[in-house]
């Protein structure tokens, strides 16, 4: 995925930085048009950026986790988050 420079930009990693109206917009998307229940996103730890965006649209942490990776990075020591949104039950 190549982002224009209007939804979001991407840093020397390739890792694809979104800004929130698009992020809400594609969650957005995955409920009323794929017809999703959950939707998660997961970040690095110290990434208090994308965490913000992600509380922003809604989402709340569901857990924080490890993983190797083959290059370490500032931060990785503190691990990933795993954030999530579902959808809203049919109000009766």
């Amino acid at each position: 995925m190549r982002p224009s420079s209007a939804s979001g930009s991407a840093g020397s990693t390739g890792v694809v930085a979104i800004r929130p109206k698009v992020f809400a917009a594609l969650i957005d998307f995955g409920f009323s048009v794929r017809g999703l229940d959950r939707i998660w996103a997961q970040t690095m730890t110290v990434n208090q950026r994308s965490r913000r965006v992600m509380e922003a649209c809604g989402m709340t942490q569901v857990r924080t986790f490890r993983m190797d990776w083959p290059e370490v990075i500032d931060g990785t020591e503190y691990g990933d988050v795993e954030c999530e949104i579902r959808r809203s039950p049919p109000v009766a």
